[in-house]
């Protein structure tokens, strides 16, 4: 009888480690579920965050359409949008409202024929918005970045 090439280790029955105790290549995992953590960019994004004004304040009312409080949010090109609700919560009509109040409004009529709602767009990436909206990199890469700050408005707004 030939001997194998490669020793092959019997598995004990029974005896299962638990997964935070499981070994890796001979390293240990930690056990993320007990780390407390304190993530400092959090701190930093809240005091980023635009405060919209107050009900009692005199300010002109903002538009009850789902959007951001007005297309000025868009001017600046960093940091979260001031959404007025949930885009996880948009329909595709609301995602349309939405773009057509800022710099990617040319982008409207291919959303609403490929039906991207909150949820969809969120999940949009460069080589999806690639592939299915068929735009090059430039504009793809513009589009790319006001979801990253749509997303930033949804954590610091909405994630609490």
């Amino acid at each position: 009888e030939e001997e194998p090439a490669v020793p092959v280790k019997k598995a004990k029955e029974g005896v299962s480690a638990p997964p935070s105790r499981m070994k890796t290549r001979g390293a240990q995992l930690p056990d993320y579920k007990n780390f407390n953590l304190d993530l400092k960019w959090q701190k930093s994004l809240k005091s980023r965050v635009v405060r919209q004004p107050e009900p009692s304040a005199p300010a002109r009312a903002p538009p009850a359409t789902g959007v951001p409080v007005g297309p000025e949010g868009s001017k600046n090109n960093t940091g979260p949008l001031p959404l007025e609700t949930n885009p996880l919560e948009w329909s595709v009509s609301d995602v349309v409202r939405f773009i057509k109040t800022i710099d990617c409004s040319h982008l409207a009529k291919t959303l609403q024929e490929q039906e991207i709602d909150g949820q969809a767009l969120l999940l949009l990436t460069l080589p999806t918005v690639q592939e299915f909206l068929e735009l090059k990199i430039g504009p793809a890469v513009k589009f790319c970045h006001l979801i990253e700050r749509i997303k930033l408005a949804f954590y610091t707004q909405f994630a609490k």
